[in-house]
């Protein structure tokens, strides 16, 4: 009976519980709908990210030069990461989303890829969103992946590399810029010269100041000093590559320019020498020595600048001042004027002998000696550079005989200006 009565409690205690509502709940404390709704974002989020999100209308192309990937991104999200595959079969089972099979991954929401390919072959794509550390690989048939390859039947040209150490050397008003290319690099390449007064970090919205084959020769003229900076691009049939790296292809240090004082001319000056000596000669009369001064004049011959010409002996002229009846003379002293090196006729013979027979290598041994003798006059010693300069043009070297021509400038400025555009149109 005791039992009866527990059960029948029970029972209506529930009851009571089921009509009134739960009897553990405080009916004064307010409900957090805030919390609540929060939590219900973050279970919708939380469901969406395990689902993934997914691209959409991929097309994949080729032109002449590479293959163009563009698509459209999801609208609901904003950051995220693009993971592109390339394989040689359709993307069309998430197993064969390999990590090696990645060409390229953005962690920005971009919109499109070109890729240069450099074998041959059937290239196929997929497209995928890492979302929350979430990538979803289950892709869709020609909006995620495309089914059809694109062939490549031959190897589509990739853009060239950038060059490495480049530097600039500045001397009176020109400026020489030199790169050098890393191993195995093709030969036929053309460079992009770039040209400001502040560091080049980007060559966008920059206009080449030149397109050149190998070094950059910059003519300059300032009234003022100024400071330059340089870059190169390289350029294949590809296109241009535009990529800056500071100190590899654009320069760290400015090329600081000086203003250009106009440089004098020097005049050249006759030298005239008189030497004065006595000579004895026997009277036929009185058969007694006789002393007579003999003036001796030399002078120093003048050689035109743009044609040297072989000098004639030192003009001797003799006055004796007694009359002597016409006899044979005889010279109980003689004169001892010591004979100077002929160096404008080692030049012409140098000139006509090796450098307009063709024998370049020789002509620039005697060229140079002569133009570094000490004892060589200077209007001599700079006709053998202005040869020298030529005749290093002539074996290629253009850079060499570049510095010459412009150290020479302000001594023959027609000439050199004439050979300075030859080199830059060969540079």
């Amino acid at each position: 009976m005791k039992k009866l009565y527990i059960e029948v409690f029970c029972f209506v205690l529930i009851f009571c519980v089921n009509i009134n509502g739960s009897w553990l709940e405080d009916e004064d404390e307010p409900i957090d709908t805030e919390t609540k709704s929060n939590t219900q974002i973050k279970t919708q989020v939380s469901s969406v990210s395990k689902e993934g999100f997914e691209i959409s209308d991929l097309v994949v192309k080729k032109n002449k030069k590479s293959i163009i990937l563009e698509w459209q991104n999801p609208d609901n999200i904003k950051d995220y990461n693009i993971n592109i595959y390339r394989g040689d079969s359709a993307f069309d089972n998430p197993s064969k989303l390999q990590p090696e099979k990645i060409v390229k991954s953005f962690n920005k929401p971009v919109t499109s890829w070109t890729d240069n390919i450099s074998t041959p072959g059937t290239y196929f794509y997929g497209v995928t969103i890492v979302a929350d550390g979430i990538e979803k690989k289950t892709l869709t048939p020609e909006h995620s992946y495309n089914l059809i390859g694109v062939e490549v039947t031959e190897p589509v040209i990739p853009l060239p590399v950038t060059v490495n150490n480049i530097s600039a050397e500045y001397t009176n008003g020109i400026i020489i810029l030199n790169w050098t290319l890393p191993p195995n690099s093709p030969t036929n390449l053309t460079y992009g010269i770039y040209r400001d007064v502040k560091p080049i970090l980007s060559l966008s919205n920059m206009h080449a100041l030149a397109i050149v084959k190998n070094s950059f020769m910059d003519v300059v003229t300032s009234g003022s000093d100024k400071e330059y900076y340089y870059a190169v691009s390289t350029i294949n049939e590809a296109g241009e590559n535009k990529k800056i790296i500071l100190g590899k292809n654009s320069l760290k240090d400015p090329v600081i320019i000086k203003k250009i004082e106009p440089v004098a001319k020097v005049e050249e000056k006759i030298e005239e020498k008189t030497v004065v000596t006595t000579v004895e000669t026997e009277s036929l009369v009185s058969k007694e020595p006789v002393k007579t001064e003999v003036s001796v004049s030399t002078e120093k011959a003048v050689v035109p600048k743009q044609e040297p010409v072989v000098t004639t002996p030192p003009v001797v002229s003799i006055s004796i001042n007694k009359i002597i009846p016409s006899t044979t003379l005889t010279l109980e002293k003689k004169t001892n004027i010591p004979l100077k090196k002929d160096y404008s006729y080692i030049l012409i013979t140098v000139r006509r002998k090796y450098f307009e027979t063709g024998d370049y290598v020789t002509a620039e041994k005697r060229f140079r000696e002569l133009a570094e003798d000490p004892d060589c006059p200077e209007n001599i010693a700079n006709e053998a550079r202005l040869f020298l300069a030529r005749t290093l043009y002539e074996r290629k070297e253009y850079i060499p005989a570049l510095k010459i021509f412009v150290k020479l400038r302000h001594i023959y400025p027609e000439e050199t200006e004439f050979w300075i555009n030859r080199i830059a149109s060969k540079l």
